[in-house]
């Protein structure tokens, strides 16, 4: 069974993760101009091997929250919650699980009352030959679309930095050719993380905090009685 939209499609809207770089501010940043810190961040990113991503996205109508830790490794757990429906996924050791509550079975077309009580809090395995979250919810594939833009031209201006979670930052932002206004926020430190990006977008817009750099990732396959494979849940 594949989600209704995947995480990072759904990251990538609103040019979200289009071409971090950003401009030099104080503290370990102070004196860089806009491509050494950019070069800084970007090389900070890609080094990574897990980090958690937190994000609000869209329309409330239209729109989801999205909380999701994922490693170069390929293991990941999260949750998000669309258009009302909320939906918890994981993959392990190449696996990917999910379970969803009745109005996400709704949204897939099902019976979701029906569904939701055969399933009850099992998790519903990915047919075998069918990625499920293994292909998108790689910290490999997301940092690739990050480090894509980097040879584009940039138009970035300086603007004040934030504190998030206690950490300074240097804040930089521009204008997308819709009119949205894209602002990121790198740490003020050797380390340079992105620690958040805002698109003010009416329709595609919203905002992604990255947290928990390099953490191990809680994630562990559920029991075989916790467990419900899709051939079983369709009847095959």
């Amino acid at each position: 069974m594949k989600a209704k939209t995947s995480i990072l499609s759904v990251l990538a809207t609103g040019a979200l993760l289009a071409g971090v770089t950003a401009c030099g501010g104080g503290g370990a940043l102070d004196g860089m101009d806009a491509d050494e810190i950019a070069e800084r961040a970007r090389t900070s990113m890609s080094e990574l091997s897990s980090l958690r991503m937190e994000a609000e996205l869209g329309t409330p109508e239209e729109g989801g929250v999205f909380d999701v830790a994922m490693s170069t490794d390929g293991e990941c757990r999260g949750s998000m919650t669309m258009e009302g429906a909320e939906l918890e996924f994981m993959v392990v050791g190449g696996t990917s699980y999910m379970r969803g509550d009745e109005a996400f079975w709704s949204q897939q077309g099902m019976d979701g009352e029906a569904t939701a009580e055969l399933v009850g809090n099992r998790w519903i395995i990915a047919p075998e030959g069918q990625g499920g979250f293994g292909e998108t919810c790689q910290l490999d594939r997301f940092l690739e679309d990050l480090n894509s833009e980097s040879d584009e031209e940039r138009d970035w201006e300086r603007v004040d930095g934030e504190t998030i979670d206690g950490t300074e930052t240097v804040g930089i932002t521009r204008t997308e050719e819709d009119g949205s206004t894209v602002t990121v926020y790198v740490a003020d430190e050797d380390d340079a993380h992105i620690l958040r990006m805002v698109n003010d977008s009416e329709t595609d817009g919203g905002t992604v905090e990255f947290s928990e750099f390099d953490e191990d990732i809680d994630v562990e396959a559920p029991a075989d009685e916790d467990t419900v494979d899709f051939t079983e849940l369709m009847g095959g």
